[in-house]
């Protein structure tokens, strides 16, 4: 039986972030996921400059993965994605579930290795790689943008790996922490070229 958990904090703005779980597993703490960027408004083309960060504001240590080359697409553990709305359209929210990449991609996958999977110990916070990918912003506008990481032990992984997955990081992953974590919001300004 699946058991689902949403909170919410308060700390610089709203950060919400949900922990699914087995309900017959006490609940290992509380994680959230911040995003920050340098600057908040760039200009049409320029690449917007963002950093991810996972904390544990729990009292467990918790195992989790660094994102890899296939989490945008939902090709193994972590799933992640971007979510980004214009907001002068009103009746537009963010969804549920991290959107994934549906671009044109080779079948390649770079093998796990055993740095990508971590423990954050109570108190402690860990940058997200470079991985990440960021928000696409074609458009002169203000835009809303939130960031998804979903650790799934469970997922079945895709793509032909480029060199053998580290056996033991890969029981690691079958063993760490399952959650959604959905960003702190960020509103970001693309401004027309000159």
């Amino acid at each position: 039986m699946m058991r689902t958990t949403v909170l919410t904090l308060l700390a610089l703005g709203s950060v919400s972030y949900v922990v699914s779980q087995d309900a017959e597993k006490p609940a290992p703490g509380k994680l959230v996921l911040l995003i920050a960027a340098k600057e908040l408004t760039v200009t049409q083309g320029q690449q917007l400059q963002i950093t991810a960060t996972v904390s544990n504001q729990g009292k467990m240590p918790i195992t989790l993965v660094l994102p890899g080359d296939g989490s945008e697409s939902g090709w193994r553990s972590p799933v992640i994605g971007w979510s980004t709305i214009k907001v002068e359209k009103e009746a537009a929210k963010h969804p549920d579930t991290p959107p994934l990449y549906r671009g044109g991609r080779c079948g390649n996958i770079n093998p796990l290795k055993k740095e990508e999977v971590f423990v954050l110990a109570p108190g402690e916070s860990k940058r997200l790689n470079e991985w990440l990918g960021s928000p696409q912003l074609a458009v002169p506008g203000t835009y809303s943008i939130v960031f998804f990481y979903a650790n799934e032990p469970d997922r079945k992984w895709r793509g032909l790996p480029l060199g053998q997955h580290d056996p033991e990081a890969m029981k690691q992953v079958q063993n760490s922490h399952k959650c959604l974590l959905v960003s702190n919001e960020l509103r970001v300004v693309v401004k027309p070229k000159d």
